[in-house]
């Protein structure tokens, strides 16, 4: 029988609680990790302690103006100045911007150019890193999904049934991992999918 393919998973406790602390979802990021915990799949795959990205590790992707920005968000501006700024950047309704949010991105980054450089080296073929991606505003069908996702990953067939753990009663009144039907349309284009990929792809090229 072959060998399983290594899978790397992107964890730290003091990672996921901090990264809790600057998401409008709360408790996301704890709920996806103990529910992916709680079925056993930890034990499938290499828990991998990701490091804070530097500042010269966040200008390989974005401007120093946005990042001295990030460091210093209502210093030395008036008012309508940051407002301007933050609907520039995109840092209104889901993302407010706050104070510390430097070391969330570095945080997340980091988690991220360590998964691309175990997939770049060799360590592993699959790295999965769920936190900071955005989105995910229920956080108990978000944790349903990445742990149906992972499951699916590492070619582990796992019960419909909801284990009971710590967040166990945030997952009723049915306590099942399937997740409802909703009426919301999908927006996600085939070509949006492929374009989101290539993006996704070059910049791991970037990464050594």
């Amino acid at each position: 029988m072959a060998k399983p393919e290594p899978i790397a998973y992107i964890w730290h406790k003091d990672y996921v609680n901090e990264s809790d602390r600057y998401i409008p979802t709360t408790n996301r990021n704890v709920m996806v990790h103990l529910l992916i915990e709680a079925y056993g799949l930890l034990d499938n795959m290499m828990t991998v302690t990701p490091k804070k990205a530097s500042i010269q590790d966040l200008a390989a992707f974005h401007s120093m103006d946005y990042l001295n920005f990030l460091s210093n968000p209502n210093s030395n501006r008036d008012e309508d100045s940051i407002n301007d700024e933050n609907d520039d950047y995109g840092l209104e309704y889901d993302c407010p911007i706050q104070d510390g949010i430097i070391e969330y991105c570095q945080r997340v980054a980091g988690g991220t150019i360590e998964a691309a450089r175990m997939l770049n080296n060799g360590f592993c073929k699959t790295a999965i890193h769920w936190l900071g991606g955005g989105g995910g505003y229920n956080p108990a069908n978000t944790a349903r999904t990445w742990t149906s996702v992972t499951a699916s990953l590492i070619g582990k067939e796992i019960s419909e049934d909801i284990p009971e753990h710590e967040y166990f009663l945030e997952y009723g009144p049915h306590y099942e991992l399937p997740v409802s039907q909703s009426l919301r349309k999908d927006l996600n284009t085939s070509k949006y999918i492929a374009e989101v990929v290539s993006t996704v792809e070059n910049n791991l090229e970037q990464i050594n």
